[in-house]
């Protein structure tokens, strides 16, 4: 668990003991071009950033509850943190795009990758292939064996469902393995 996880866990802890409260916190990660500046008029103005790594950055905010995540970030930012250990979650189109995004949860640092994390992320990444190759009984499977040694993942909990919902309605021939939100 990397330092800005382990601070948001010990503040979550202390408001549920102190007041009662379950905080969450969910955050997107983005990069990319922006205009960063002082918007408004003489009477209100705020400091804002404006640009499409600004929206893809929040939509991947407004995923990662679907995931049951923290955390989600874009494919530049995975490209750029090197140090840190990142677990893929799913291939997303977004309003607005013509190809799908890769998105990841950060982990923590990669130095504190043990060799029980990396054969759970080999798992995992066989699980995301027989999910896109619909193969539902194969990732059913490995989520289920996924869920028992990690069952503090609701990431694995979350996709058991997605792939509940899809043996309900199979995608049509020819998906991608990239998932559509139907935008609001």
């Amino acid at each position: 668990m990397g330092m800005g996880r382990r601070r948001v866990f010990e503040v979550r802890e202390r408001v549920a003991r102190e007041r009662g409260l379950d905080l969450n916190v969910r955050v997107g990660i983005n990069t990319g071009p922006v205009v960063v500046g002082q918007v408004g008029s003489a009477l209100r103005q705020e400091y804002t950033a404006m640009g499409d790594a600004v929206n893809v950055a929040s939509r991947l905010e407004g995923r990662t509850k679907h995931y049951g995540v923290d955390i989600l970030a874009g494919e530049a930012v995975r490209g750029l943190a090197r140090d840190i250990l990142f677990r893929e979650v799913d291939r997303i189109k977004l309003k607005g795009k013509d190809r799908g995004l890769t998105v990841f949860e950060p982990l923590g640092p990669m130095a504190e990758l043990t060799p029980e994390r990396q054969e759970e992320l080999r798992l995992w990444s066989q699980t995301l292939h027989a999910y896109r190759a619909a193969q539902w009984d194969q990732a059913d499977v490995n989520l289920l064996n996924l869920q028992r040694a990690r069952p503090q993942t609701t990431l694995y909990r979350a996709f058991s469902d997605i792939v509940a919902e899809k043996r309900r309605n199979p995608p049509p021939a020819g998906w991608d393995g990239v998932t559509a939100f139907a935008e609001k």
